[in-house]
């Protein structure tokens, strides 16, 4: 048996970025799922449990409390009720009287339809990306007079239509007659001595070198790297999942808006970044194929994250079981030795996700707070359980103040 799994373990370990883009490009049984809007799903079943008594419990163990917690505790119970009653009751500007009349026909498809909406205020407009890609032309004409032959691309959130309103871009400067070093020194002259760009960052102790900066007659933020071609890799990759899997790109919006309320966005901060996200979401839905089966069987938006949220808080073992998307997603032991990542075994409680970019790779070492984002999301779907049927908005459930990131600045 450990022959027959080192040999597919051999044959996955010879796959390339191509092989992997190519198979998941190609027509799968349920990558013509009909629109979004469409959808007449069913519900999803989920295991039963209840952690009632358990939350009772710890509500009433021993403990400091924090400055939070002081002034909730200090509130009477009517001002409790008060508090949730005026939340549940909320009307989000996403929504509208035609998305609202859908609630009276059917809860589950007023949710489905409330994400929808969601995405759909939150993102970044058309006028947004052109303008974005009027400046990355702008930067590319000023570039070429200096280096001939050099080559911009627009990579990231914004290039997969996956960026919130008012995101900044990522630029990759491509020119292989230039090393990186050299390249770049360029590159920040030409910035500096343009006057086109202002609160111009020379970031050179990362792992990648990059330079931030901001456009002048827009205000609008830019990260620049530069000979780097995963960034196009990822944005074939991204795009190709997008493509197969309808449901990951609403998804996402309201995974990553959960994330940046909780301050748990930031891969430098030890947090959940937009690629590992979209691994997670990816394998999340890969693993629900497998399991439902039937492709005519549908499920509600708001299912989908609730399950997301039980799968990465309760159900996937971490401390021994690592994951990839490769070959239509499979789990394997962290400590194995062909798939164990080095630096990530069973002795630490991390998250390990190989990268479909580059296997050696393990993506989910830098969410060092996979701990506490996994009682971040236990907790968000305790409050989804106990209190949507109650409440006009799925969304604002588990992001109070969703409102507020539109047309901020983002990470």
């Amino acid at each position: 048996m450990d022959k027959i799994f080192k040999q597919l373990i051999d044959q996955r370990n010879t796959q390339t970025p191509q092989d992997i883009l190519q198979s998941l490009s190609q027509e799968s049984t349920y990558s013509s799922l009909e629109p979004l809007d469409e959808l007449i799903c069913f519900q999803t079943q989920e295991s039963v449990e209840t952690r009632r008594e358990r939350l009772l419990k710890e509500s009433q163990c021993k403990g400091k409390l924090n400055s939070k917690q002081y002034i909730i505790a200090s509130l009477s119970l009517d001002q409790i009720n008060q508090l949730i009653k005026q939340n549940l009751q909320k009307i989000p500007p996403w929504v509208n009287e035609q998305t609202l009349s859908i609630k009276t026909k059917s809860a589950r498809a007023y949710f489905h339809s409330e994400v929808l909406r969601f995405v759909e205020w939150i993102q970044m407009s058309d006028a947004e990306i052109k303008q974005r890609y009027e400046i990355l032309n702008e930067i590319e004409k000023l570039v070429q007079i200096k280096i001939p032959g050099t080559q911009l691309y627009m990579f990231g959130s914004t290039a997969n239509r996956l960026a919130f309103s008012g995101s900044d871009i990522d630029i990759l400067v491509m020119n292989n007659d230039y090393g990186y070093a050299n390249l770049y020194n360029h590159v920040l002259h030409i910035m500096v001595e343009s006057n086109l760009f202002e609160s111009i960052d020379d970031i050179r102790n990362t792992q990648v070198p990059i330079i931030q900066a901001q456009h002048k007659a827009t205000g609008i933020s830019m990260d620049i790297v530069m000979n780097r071609d995963d960034g196009l890799k990822g944005l074939s990759l991204v795009s190709t999942l997008i493509s197969k899997y309808p449901e990951l790109r609403p998804m996402y919006f309201v995974l990553k808006a959960f994330l940046k309320y909780k301050n748990v966005h930031k891969p430098y901060t030890g947090g959940i970044g937009s690629f590992v996200l979209i691994n997670m979401i990816a394998f999340y839905l890969q693993m629900h194929y497998k399991r439902v089966r039937d492709i005519n069987e549908k499920v509600f938006l708001q299912d989908h994250i609730i399950c997301f949220f039980k799968f990465f808080g309760r159900q996937l073992d971490i401390k021994f079981l690592g994951f990839s998307i490769r070959d239509g997603g499979f789990i394997f032991d962290k400590d194995h030795e062909y798939l164990g990542k080095e630096g990530n075994t069973r002795e630490d409680f991390k998250l390990c996700i190989e990268s479909p970019l580059q296997f050696s790779d393990d993506l989910g070492g830098s969410v060092r707070n996979i701990s506490i984002i996994r009682k971040l999301f236990n907790l968000a779907s305790d409050v989804i359980r106990y209190n949507l049927l109650n409440s006009n908005s799925f969304v604002l459930l588990i992001v109070p103040e969703a409102y507020k990131l539109k047309n901020l600045d983002q990470d």
